[in-house]
């Protein structure tokens, strides 16, 4: 059973993943939100083996769309509004109102998205953190994000 309003959904975009466990825990929890997660080439690892997203994946079919490049992602997704989770921004998270369709972005592991590809998106937004923090774990961010969408959506 869907914890979702009708016609109330989001979508999940992966901006070149590096790390395979983060991307089998995201997902799952993908699959748990029943939305669709993009995933956006190239990636830091051999995608086709799913041993190498870890155990939290083997158990669930999400649906998920791999695209080949950035700009392949951009065109196939033109109609609907790209929101960046980013700590570059200082726009809170808890002050942005989403929208029915938008694909929440999260940047690779290490150094999130280049800043000319983050010109690229409709909004960028912070997960609060305490000062003195480097970043989240991209798969615990992606978690927070997608129920901050959903907490603001109902």
């Amino acid at each position: 059973m869907s914890i979702f309003l009708e016609n109330k959904r989001f979508e999940i975009a992966l901006y070149e993943p590096q790390i395979p466990l983060n991307l089998g825990a995201i997902m799952r929890t993908t699959f748990v939100f029943d939305v669709i997660l993009h995933i956006i080439h190239p990636l830091g690892f051999i995608f086709k083996n799913k041993k190498n997203l870890g155990r939290s994946s083997l158990d669930y079919e999400p649906i998920y769309i791999e695209h080949n490049s950035f700009k392949d992602f951009l065109e196939k997704t033109k109609d609907q509004r790209k929101v960046l989770f980013t700590p570059h921004t200082s726009l809170n998270v808890k002050d942005f109102i989403f929208k029915e369709n938008d694909i929440l972005v999260f940047g690779r592991e290490e150094d999130g998205m280049e800043t000319e590809n983050m010109g690229l998106m409709d909004a960028l937004v912070s997960i609060p953190m305490f000062v003195n923090a480097r970043s989240l774990n991209l798969s615990v961010s992606v978690g927070m994000g997608g129920i901050i969408a959903i907490l603001k959506q109902i």
